[in-house]
Order: structure tokens, then C-alpha cells, then sequence
């Protein structure tokens, strides 16, 4: 049977770099959406849009913690 080898840890380190910097980018552009769909709702559709645009922010903030969260567990 052939094992396949760990990654390193500074292997490792690298690819949490690598997630934590797309990962806070999606949640930027994300967050700036959901600015963007509630900047934009008027008129009779403006709590539709704006229901939709909280639940756009709520998610980049989400996608924007989750490095944050990781490297605080990492940590403990």
C-alpha cells in the first residue's frame, strides 16, 4: 500500500493564506452587493430589496469572519 505523504505545515500555512485571502475578498465583494441591492430599492419593491440586501450583507460578513474564526481556533 502506498501513503500519501502530509503536507507540511509550512505547506499548510500556505494554503490557510491562500483560503483567508480569497475568503475575506468573496466576503468583501459580497458586502458591497448587498450595499449595492439596498442603495438601489425604491418604490414598491423596496422592502423585498431590502430584506435581500441584509441577507446579502449577513452573508459576506460571514464569508469575511470565517478566516478570522479559524486562525482563533488555530490559536487556542
Amino acid at each position: 500500500m502506498v501513503r500519501k505523504s502530509k503536507k507540511t505545515k509550512e505547506e499548510q500555512r500556505v494554503m490557510f493564506a491562500v483560503e483567508e485571502i480569497v475568503l475575506s475578498f468573496v466576503g468583501a465583494l459580497v458586502l458591497a452587493f448587498g450595499f449595492v441591492v439596498i442603495s438601489t430599492a425604491e418604490g414598491s419593491t423596496f422592502w423585498a430589496n431590502f430584506v435581500l440586501g441584509l441577507f446579502v450583507i449577513w452573508l459576506g460578513l460571514l464569508l469575511f469572519t470565517v478566516p478570522l474564526i479559524r486562525k482563533i481556533e488555530e490559536l487556542m
